[in-house]
This record gives C-alpha cells, structure tokens and sequence, in this order.
C-alpha cells in the first residue's frame, strides 16, 4: 500500500492521501520553518532554531538509509534532492545565525 487515506468520520476537511513523500517534506517544511525560511503556521512568525532544523534534515537522512532499495527511482531522486536542497539551506542559514550571534 502506497498511501493511507484518512479517517474522515469526524466531520474533518478532506485531506490528500499521506505517501512516503508526503512524510518527507513534513519534515523538509519543519527544516525550512525551523530554519527561518517559512512562517511559522501558527504564529506566522520567522523563527529560527537551527538544532531544530538540524534534527529534521536528519530524520530525512535517516528515513533514506532505512528505505534504502524499498524506494522508487522517483522517490529516491526526490529525497536526494531534498537533502541536497535542505543541507545547502542548512549552510546559509548556520551561517547567518553565527554571524548574528558574533
């Protein structure tokens, strides 16, 4: 089974089905709001916590060795290119926090 359907018994909003990829940019959109880059969907404020985003970027790292040879070839260059994006965000990101702190 590729996706789940959500239970929508609850009178909920419709919710497009969760896949593998879906799970990986809920984590990529966490790096991205942790890194300042998105709004917080709460608060709508910038914010940054780089630990935070550290953390999730490697919770995608981790995800892509533990479904290593489960993935499609479009799943598995979606997630490399996910990483690539995230750790080059990642870099800027460190170093604007570093630069504001020194």
């Amino acid at each position: 089974m590729d996706t789940l359907n959500n239970d929508q018994s609850h009178g909920q909003q419709e919710a497009e089905p969760i896949n593998f990829m879906t799970l990986i940019m809920g984590f990529a959109t966490a790096a991205m709001i942790a890194m300042g880059h998105i709004p917080d969907p709460v608060s709508g404020a910038l914010c940054t916590d780089i630990s935070v985003a550290k953390q999730n970027i490697h919770i995608i790292k981790l995800l892509k060795i533990k479904t290593q040879g489960n993935l499609s070839e479009e799943e598995n260059k979606a997630i490399e290119d996910v990483i690539c994006d995230l750790d080059g965000e990642f870099v800027q990101a460190n170093r604007a926090v570093s630069h504001k702190s020194g």
